[in-house]
């Protein structure tokens, strides 16, 4: 990237950081100059290529399996970021699609406690009759109490630069890439409750994801 990019990447995040402009506008803004994001619970200095899940197969959700494989069925270990600002803003409320249940692994979950969930809590689709993501969530989370949280920080949007190694389309996910090498995170925004109750009008739950314990 030139440095009047990088510069200008600067200014962006001062802004957003200073709530002048919100995490979908610092975003777009971010695609703009050449960068992509990665929305994430937890922001982190470097991404190293993963198995990322997907429970899609075709229009249904269905059984888990890796999102990106080689023409034999095996594993593609990728760096997944995009330029599509509400999917990262959703990650970030959500957990990062690079790190399988990222909140609950890592003890920052906006769950309830004492119940069992599977891995698919929050999602989206490409609608290509519309042309646009369809976000879904579990009942739990999209209806998480939000007393205490309005001005908080839920997670965080990560930049890489777009340095031509994003090269493999995810598939049925117009704007998103996945690359096979590391990519060492270049600013940060952060995401508040307000950048994500701007999408939860949007959002479709996903019932079937919820499994309580046994006997509840």
């Amino acid at each position: 990237m030139t440095r009047a990019a990088e510069r200008e990447l600067r200014h962006i995040v001062r802004r957003s950081e200073s709530g002048y402009i919100t995490a979908i506008e610092a975003a777009e803004q971010a695609f703009a100059l050449g960068y992509l994001a990665i929305g994430t619970a937890i922001p982190k200095e470097v991404y190293f290529p993963g198995i990322v899940m997907t429970a899609r197969t075709g229009e249904e959700l269905g059984v888990w399996h890796p999102m990106l494989t080689n023409e034999r069925g095996g594993t593609i270990p990728v760096v997944m970021a995009g330029r599509v600002a509400k999917l990262a803003v959703w990650a970030a409320f959500g957990g990062d699609a690079n790190e399988t249940m990222q909140r609950q692994c890592r003890g920052c979950s906006l769950l309830p406690e004492g119940r069992i969930y599977d891995l698919g809590t929050h999602g989206w689709r490409y609608r290509k009759e519309v042309d646009n993501f369809e976000l879904h969530g579990h009942p739990d989370l999209v209806n998480v109490g939000w007393r205490g949280l309005a001005g908080a920080k839920l997670g965080a949007i990560d930049f890489v630069s777009d340095d031509g190694n994003f090269k493999i389309a995810v598939p049925d996910e117009p704007g998103q890439f996945g690359s096979t090498t590391w990519h060492e995170t270049v600013a940060t925004i952060p995401v508040c409750y307000g950048d994500v109750q701007a999408e939860l009008s949007n959002v479709l739950t996903a019932l079937h994801n919820y499994a309580p314990l046994s006997g509840e």
